[in-house]
């Protein structure tokens, strides 16, 4: 008996709920603000949350009063509805101090009274003038920069004998022998490359 009293009440709440629901999408529809839309969605969300610890809660009282006696079903009842009742007021309540948690976590900043001596940090002050920074800095590119310096000492007259001796150049003229010049003549515009390149006209910047 008491179980169909259950089923009928959980009827009725599921109808109170689906009308509800349908009322609050009407009212999400007919928001005209997106601040509107949006309180009206959380009001949904809570009544629907709501609804599903409701049911829970009767599942509960549900399995437990079948395991009773009739004689006790008249009790049962007044006491499972007080704990849902208490069980909702807690979760409420628990709802209300994260919400509480959530606001008081971004709180205002304290003002230097406020704060103790061993938490303040002495920061040093900035270097006003450069030129011991650039010193510093010239110092350490010296002593980390490594320097590769390349020189060779050639006698042109043996290395363009060397040249015409080997043998790819057997047999050509002079004009096609990458030969070092003897005299160098100013502003000449010949690159000379020894590296199996042929000579090529510098660009004049035309």
């Amino acid at each position: 008996m008491a179980r169909t009293h259950k089923t009928a009440s959980t009827k009725a709440q599921m109808a109170e709920q689906a009308r509800k629901e349908e009322e609050a999408r009407h009212q999400v529809a007919a928001a005209r603000t997106r601040s509107q839309k949006s309180a009206e969605l959380a009001c949904a969300r809570e009544s629907r949350a709501d609804f599903k610890e409701e049911e829970a809660a009767d599942e509960v009282t549900e399995e437990e009063e079948e395991g009773w006696g009739e004689g006790e079903e008249e009790e049962g009842e007044d006491t499972k509805e007080k704990e849902v009742s208490t069980t909702r007021t807690s979760r409420r309540s628990e709802r209300g101090g994260a919400e509480a948690k959530g606001r008081n976590r971004h709180g205002k900043k304290r003002s230097v009274s406020d704060v103790e001596e061993e938490e303040l940090l002495q920061v040093p002050a900035f270097q006003t003038h450069v030129h011991p920074i650039e010193v510093s800095l010239q110092e350490y590119m010296e002593v980390t920069r490594q320097k590769s310096v390349i020189k060779e000492v050639i006698n042109v007259a043996r290395r363009n004998a060397d040249l015409r001796k080997q043998i790819r150049f057997q047999g050509c003229p002079d004009s096609e022998i990458p030969l070092v010049p003897e005299t160098w003549e100013p502003y000449q515009r010949k690159h000379i490359c020894t590296q199996d390149w042929s000579a090529r006209e510098r660009s004049t910047g035309k």
